[in-house]
Formats: C-alpha cells, sequence, structure tokens
C-alpha cells in the first residue's frame, strides 16, 4: 500500500497489515472508552456516620419524643455522614495489547481510505530569530501603551530607561513595569479589555463603572474629615477605571481610591435561607479644595 507525501512526488510504502485493515467500529468503541475511563482521577470520597468525629451518646429518650434516633451521626441529620459513602476507585479497563494494536490499525486504516491521513518529509521548528523578532515586537506595543498612559495624564511623567527584557512562558516581558500599565502582553488580554488602565475609556464605559454614590451616615462623616466619597462601582471595576470616571464625570481632580468587595447578608423568610447580593463600592480621596455635590449630581 502506498501513501502520498504532501510537495513529493514519490509516495511511502507502508504494511497493509496496519493501513489497510477492516473498520471495526465496537473494537474501537471499546478502546476509546477505556482510553478515557483511564483518564478519571477516581479521587472522590465521602464520609460515611463511622467516618465521623463525635459522641455516640443518645441525645434523647427512647420513648416519648417523637421519632427514636440513636446520636446525630445519622445521615438524616444534617451534618450526619452518608448512607452510601463514596470511596476513591480507579476506573480503569483491562484492555488486552493485541485488541488496542488492532483498533489503532483500524483507525489508521480508515483514516487512510477517506483521506484524512497526511504524510509530510519533515518537520520545520520555527528559528531562535524569528522568535526574537516576534519578542521584540510584543515589546514594542508594550511601550506603545505606555506612551498612550503618558499622553493621559494630566502632569507629564518621565520616560524611564527601556528596561532588559526577559523571556516567561514564551513572551517577552520588561523587568520593570511603567507607571499604571499593567505588565502582561497585549495579545494575551481579554477581548474589550485591551486599554484597562492604561487610556481613555468609552462613555458607555464611564458610565457602566460608576452605578451610584452611598449616602449614610459614615460617608458623611468621611466626607467632611477626610474629603472621600463612597460609590458603588461595577463589579469588574479597577482602580484606574473608578479614578479615570471620577475625574470625567465630575471634573475634579482624585487623590486616591480604595476599592472593597461588600459580602450580601443572609437572610431567611418564612424558615428558608436566602442571601441578598453582594456589591463592590470605592473610596475615592479628592485633592484639597475638590468637591463633589452628590446630591446635585446624583
Amino acid at each position: 500500500m502506498e501513501l502520498n507525501i504532501i510537495d513529493s512526488k514519490n509516495p511511502l510504502n507502508v504494511s497493509d497489515d496496519v493501513f489497510g485493515r477492516e473498520y471495526k467500529e465496537d473494537l474501537i468503541h471499546q478502546v476509546v472508552n477505556a482510553f478515557r475511563a483511564a483518564g478519571r482521577s477516581g479521587t472522590k470520597a465521602q464520609k460515611s456516620r463511622s467516618d465521623l468525629s463525635g459522641t455516640t451518646k443518645k441525645f434523647k429518650k427512647q420513648k416519648g419524643g417523637g421519632a427514636r434516633h440513636g446520636d446525630y451521626r445519622a445521615p438524616i441529620f444534617v451534618g450526619g455522614g452518608r448512607a452510601f459513602a463514596a470511596r476513591p476507585r480507579s476506573f480503569e479497563q483491562k484492555i488486552n495489547r493485541k485488541m488496542y494494536r488492532g483498533a489503532i490499525a483500524s483507525i489508521l486504516s480508515e483514516l487512510a481510505r477517506t483521506g484524512r491521513l497526511k504524510v509530510v518529509e519533515s518537520f520545520r521548528y520555527r528559528r531562535a530569530e524569528d522568535q526574537a523578532a516576534v519578542c521584540q515586537d510584543r515589546c514594542d506595543r508594550w511601550w506603545q501603551d505606555a506612551d498612550r498612559y503618558r499622553e493621559w495624564q494630566p502632569e507629564p511623567v518621565p520616560r524611564r530607561a527601556e528596561p532588559a527584557v526577559r523571556w516567561r512562558g514564551g513572551c517577552c516581558w520588561p523587568e520593570s513595569g511603567g507607571p499604571g500599565v499593567r505588565r502582561q502582553c497585549r495579545d494575551d488580554r481579554r477581548y474589550g479589555q485591551e486599554g484597562r488602565g492604561v487610556a481613555g475609556m468609552s462613555n458607555e464605559r464611564l458610565l457602566q463603572v460608576l452605578r451610584a454614590p452611598l449616602v449614610s451616615e459614615k460617608s458623611a462623616r468621611i466626607q467632611e474629615s477626610a474629603n472621600q466619597y463612597v460609590f458603588e462601582v461595577a463589579r469588574d471595576a479597577t482602580k484606574a477605571d473608578v479614578k479615570m470616571a471620577v475625574e470625567e464625570l465630575f471634573k475634579v481632580n482624585v487623590k486616591a481610591v480604595n476599592v472593597l468587595n461588600v459580602k450580601g447578608k443572609t437572610k431567611a423568610f418564612k424558615g428558608r435561607l436566602g442571601g441578598r447580593g453582594g456589591f463592590r463600592k470605592a473610596y475615592v480621596s479628592l485633592a484639597e479644595g475638590q468637591t463633589i455635590d452628590i446630591v446635585a449630581k446624583a
């Protein structure tokens, strides 16, 4: 049997015992199932009532109190053991070597018959010069992002000396990060967030960052004492996003931003437990002499 080689006129002679076999679906199905089963970890483990720690003392008298129970480790109680607890086990299936080789030969034969088996002369790996060119291109784009950040700053930021470059996971990373620039390759960022914390945001993003001002006794007290204002912000908003949004919407100079996540409270209604949704808030410190009229702006 002969197989055609890509970009070559000379075919490759192969054995009919490997590339000319009959397609056996049941054999391939059994081998593939065994291969996938062997990849399962099988580490699931649960505790039965005998595995739990605690007293075995009977917690109430035998009669006169409703149902008769023993200890609290019984499966019917919250925190008790499982009735049929899972144990770590292996999912491996025994496949004879002859069956495995026959399945592989059947797969290769079917691929060769349908034209889905490609044969090449050799593989060419990327040279070190090409990889260095890709690295240099990514570093250039990193400095372009840093320049965009400097143009956005109200005060000019002096350009640092270009740092040394080292390899990290197939990508070049500067040894020292620029001001406010995320040390991450531009190609690796999530789509739609290429400019987070680096350049200006769109008007739609500005309106999404600030949800509402939070007015309370504590916020009023820190507003008078420390000139800080509290806002509810988007769950994915960063300090740079909040600072940019406040400066663009209220036309003030922001000195510092602190963000934190507030966990929702657990509530009970008619014996059923529930919870309120959490949110993210930001404490914005303004420069001296700067104020925001929360009532008028809200």
